[in-house]
């Protein structure tokens, strides 16, 4: 934060607006001091006037920076959402190209998702043979070598 908007947020909080008086030789008066006047406040009433202020400026930030912050979570969920349904479509479209079978894409969607041959076998009830022998097919229609190719094949969109 640039020293003059310190400066300038300090005095604004403190309630120090300067303000020249009138008159010739007479020293400049602050915000402060004409509000004190106007009032006829006395010295507790006027500082708890003023840590009233500051408090309802802090409490009026606070719920300025929680909307703020609901708002970016809001958006970014948004984003997150919209990039899922575009990488299922990216998916989708790429197992029709390569014409890869129901139990291929079920495999394939799960070793994508970061499971291992074992727990890919597991969550279908099939065995680790058959999960190998599903990616193997998959490798060989996509002309792929790699499940990091494979990734970036059926993500991008």
């Amino acid at each position: 934060m640039p020293a003059e908007v310190r400066a300038y947020l300090f005095y604004v909080l403190r309630g120090y607006f300067a303000v020249p008086s009138k008159g010739v030789g007479k020293e400049t008066r602050t915000f402060a001091f004409f509000l004190k006047h106007l009032l006829h406040l006395s010295s507790w009433k006027y500082m708890l006037l003023l840590w009233i202020v500051v408090g309802l400026t802090v409490v009026a930030l606070l719920i300025l920076n929680i909307s703020l912050i609901r708002r970016h979570r809001l958006e970014r969920r948004h984003r997150e959402s919209e990039n899922a349904a575009n990488k299922e479509a990216a998916f989708q479209i790429n197992c029709r190209k390569y014409n890869l079978s129901a139990r291929e894409m079920e495999v394939l969607r799960l070793v994508l998702d970061g499971q291992t041959y074992a727990a890919v076998a597991a969550a279908l009830f099939i065995s680790k043979k058959t999960v190998d022998t599903h990616m193997q097919n998959i490798y060989d229609k996509v002309g792929v070598r790699s499940k990091y190719a494979l990734i970036i094949l059926f993500y991008a969109v």
